[in-house]
């Protein structure tokens, strides 16, 4: 049976995808989930699998195309047996390149980072497949090797603008233009939750080091199943016979994570589920995914509430944009040794301001100070129980 291969949906705001690589060659055996070519979105470079188990029979669009969602890339004979060029119902066609080396997603952005021409480097992949460890190579061949280039200079002028940019930009400006956004921001003591990831950390049971970040991912889950209008998306229509809310069941909560050329927000789903050491090995490899191009596609998508870490950059009083269509996104500054009043005295303690931005349509003054306020008494609470698996 004869199936088109097309660029998927990606993504709620992905009009189009650019083809970047083919891993396999026409007439190769491909099985069933299996990476069979690369699409770069406006967030990622996403490997696309086949559909079923068969034979790659035809390549119609060239690596370095650009094409709307839902245009056929190539043909896939579902179960097919290997035959000669001419055979079957696909004539077969020879994998186009667009003029450039094969290359890994990983590949090519260390190059972009490392300036390294990946025109004039070998690969040690297959098939000649540029691979990280070429660019590294690359990288540290001896200088006199290296043609003389000039010093960088500032760029001058109009400059093209990066897919990742665009699309940034088109979001953030939808953002702002459809949904009223109102914030509500809270000071909060996290000395008693940082002697509690101090101690964890200590025990040996963590893979992987637990930080704030996990923990607010981890209760802000829980208060998303608490708070139904915090995890929802507003639908408007022409009217009311046609404008809804839609409430989930599962706490998608998306991770912003900067890159060199943008941001990235990866999605940790049914968060609501996991316990505090799971969401933390998540957290983690997700991030690390993300700054190496290997998120899924189901990775990038389905978000129902963010969190932006800007913290970790020195940034005390942070105010985060919502990432559409998501109702809610909390913002977190730094931790820093405050005087602070309790009781009738001054003590130092490590305090973090957050700052929750949510869509008016959906959620009231009221609610988003209830579950701020919540959020705030699991952290200066500590760990209040033990997560489902014990941790």
């Amino acid at each position: 049976m004869a199936l088109e291969l097309t660029i998927p949906k990606l993504g709620l705001t992905m009009d189009e995808g650019k083809l970047v690589g083919w891993r396999k060659k026409v007439g190769e055996k491909v099985a069933k989930g299996e990476p069979l070519f690369e699409v770069e979105t406006d967030k990622a470079v996403v490997e696309v699998e086949s559909p079923a188990d068969g034979v790659l029979r035809r390549i119609t669009m060239p690596e370095g195309e650009t094409g709307r969602v839902g245009a056929v890339v190539g043909y896939l004979e579902a179960g097919g047996a290997v035959e000669q060029a001419g055979d079957g119902p696909f004539p077969a066609a020879p994998a186009i390149t667009a003029g450039r080396r094969r290359s890994s997603p990983l590949a090519r952005k260390l190059a972009r980072q490392w300036k390294v021409d990946l025109a004039t480097t070998s690969g040690s992949g297959p098939g000649g497949r540029i691979l990280k460890r070429d660019v590294l190579r690359a990288r540290e061949a001896p200088a006199q090797q290296l043609p003389e280039v000039p010093p960088p200079v500032s760029p001058k002028g109009r400059v093209p603008v990066s897919r990742m940019r665009k699309a940034v930009a088109d979001r953030m400006l939808h953002s702002t233009t459809h949904a009223p956004q109102f914030f509500v921001a809270r000071e909060v003591d996290v000395s008693r939750t940082l002697a509690d990831l101090e101690a964890l950390n200590a025990d040996g049971r963590a893979t992987v080091k637990v930080n704030l970040l996990d923990v607010l991912v981890y209760q802000t889950a829980r208060l998303l199943m608490k708070y139904p209008e915090m995890n929802g998306y507003y639908i408007p229509g022409r009217g009311l016979e046609d404008t809804f809310i839609e409430y989930h069941e599962q706490a998608a909560v998306a991770i912003a994570v900067a890159l060199t050329d943008g941001l990235i927000v990866p999605v940790l789903h049914r968060a609501e589920a996991r316990g505090l050491l799971e969401v933390a090995t998540a957290r983690a490899d997700l991030v690390q995914r993300a700054r190496e191009n290997k998120l899924t596609a189901e990775e990038l998508q389905g978000g129902t509430f963010s969190i932006s870490n800007l913290g970790p950059m020195g940034v005390d009083f942070p105010i985060s944009v919502l990432n559409p269509p998501e109702a809610g996104i909390l913002a977190v500054g730094q931790v820093r040794r405050q005087a602070v009043v309790r009781g009738d005295g001054i003590a130092i303690r490590p305090t973090v301001v957050l700052v929750l931005t949510v869509d008016h349509r959906l959620i009231d003054g009221a609610t988003a100070a209830a579950f701020l306020g919540d959020l705030a008494g699991a952290l200066e609470g500590g760990r209040e129980q033990e997560g489902p698996e014990g941790d």
